[in-house]
């Protein structure tokens, strides 16, 4: 069994084509299959939703596969952990700004997903601080 350094490697190389990384030679997050509940920290989910919400409009082909994932990631955020709450609200505020600036032909394409990640961000903006 391979140690949890090892994983986290493993699943970071996975994980660089999604967010934009150029020099990557790793597996496209598109073949990694999405597990429920994603298998990372609270810090990782929200750097996680940070750069794939706002490189969204950086690569046309990859905007599925960054909704799929953002909204994994999104979802499993607890913004009530004492490790990221200070952060959750500016990146949160970030992302759904990306989201709502979206060239409108990715919108469009992209209607469904990107209404519901807006839905959801502004319902976790909304909740009282724990």
């Amino acid at each position: 069994m391979a140690s949890a350094p090892r994983r986290a490697g493993r699943v970071r190389a996975r994980f660089r084509p999604a967010n934009g990384s150029r020099r990557s030679r790793g597996v496209g997050a598109s073949r990694v299959p999405p597990r429920r509940p994603l298998p990372f920290g609270q810090l990782t989910l929200l750097c996680l939703v940070q750069q794939l919400g706002t490189t969204l409009s950086r690569d046309d082909a990859a905007v599925a596969t960054k909704l799929d994932w953002l909204q994994l990631a999104v979802l499993g955020l607890d913004a009530g952990d004492a490790r990221i709450r200070a952060y959750v609200p500016e990146v949160l505020r970030q992302v759904k700004a990306c989201l709502e600036q979206l060239p409108p032909r990715t919108r469009s394409t992209h209607r469904a997903p990107v209404s519901i990640l807006v839905r959801v961000i502004t319902s976790l903006l909304a909740l009282p601080p724990p």
